[in-house]
């Protein structure tokens, strides 16, 4: 017996290396008659300048705390800093605690010691860009 209906969930995050737009019409123009694509929570890729002022002042906060420049590349989850870009354009750094391929795991952990110093990070990061001032930050990339 064949089921009148059927149904395929797929997760797809792209990268900025990918145009996010292009493969969602390539995907709807790829359809079988009678099949449909439902977009349920589209969230294109960020992407921030290296050279932004949210950006500088993380790194510069991450090497006061850290003694070295952190690394730079992509996460391969998600954030709400998806929506604030997408939905208002407002430049995002993900940065955090812990090892990225350990999120969401059976055994996901991170050290006390890791929130204690991101916090310092974060705070420093903080005070650096607010004394950058309010016209620097409304640069969009």
């Amino acid at each position: 017996m064949i089921p009148d209906r059927a149904f395929a969930w797929l997760d797809v995050r792209t990268t900025p290396a990918t145009d996010h737009r292009l493969l969602l019409d390539r995907l709807r123009a790829d359809l079988d008659e009678g099949l449909e694509l439902e977009v349920i929570d589209d969230r294109p890729p960020t992407e921030t300048s290296e050279d932004h002022p949210v950006v500088r002042s993380l790194v510069e906060a991450h090497k006061t705390v850290y003694g070295e420049t952190p690394a730079f590349g992509g996460v391969p989850g998600t954030t709400d800093g998806t929506i604030l870009w997408r939905d208002a354009g407002i430049p995002i750094v993900t940065y955090g605690p812990g090892g990225k391929w350990i999120a969401h795991q059976i055994d996901e952990y991170v050290e006390i010691d890791e929130v204690v110093r991101a916090a310092e990070v974060y705070a420093e990061a903080a005070r650096r860009f607010l004394s950058v001032g309010i016209e620097s930050s409304s640069n969009r990339v």
